[in-house]
């Protein structure tokens, strides 16, 4: 399950990391800069939907926001994060969405695979 409040606070790290205003981003998911805030301090749960256009807004690996880097980095696999970031980066923005997809569906199988050790 995801934190909200967790969650919330990388948006609000990495958003004021790339400059931006809650304002600026709100606009550009064509949310409000309320919902945005609320989203911030943990109150409102986004969709998933939601957290794939701000991992694309922000240029994040969605690992990023849900917290999965640390926990591939409890299973020793540090390397992997670092190769999808370097492959997302390389990737034009158009399929960007489809990565993160791809990578949030890894980092599942990731940590499915370790829970059976």
């Amino acid at each position: 399950m995801i934190d909200n409040s967790v969650v919330g606070q990388y948006i609000r790290r990495f958003r004021k990391r790339k400059g931006l205003s809650q304002v600026e981003l709100a606009k550009s998911l064509d949310i409000t800069s309320k919902y945005l805030s609320e989203i911030e301090r943990g109150i409102k749960q986004p969709s998933l939907r939601l957290l794939e256009r701000i991992s694309v807004e922000l240029n994040l690996n969605p690992g990023e926001l849900y917290g999965d880097y640390q926990k591939i980095s409890l299973f020793k696999q540090p390397d992997l994060m670092i190769k999808l970031d370097e492959i997302y980066q390389d990737v034009p923005k158009e399929f960007h969405e489809d990565i993160l997809i791809m990578n949030r569906k890894m980092v599942k199988l990731i940590n499915s695979e370790s829970k059976k050790n």
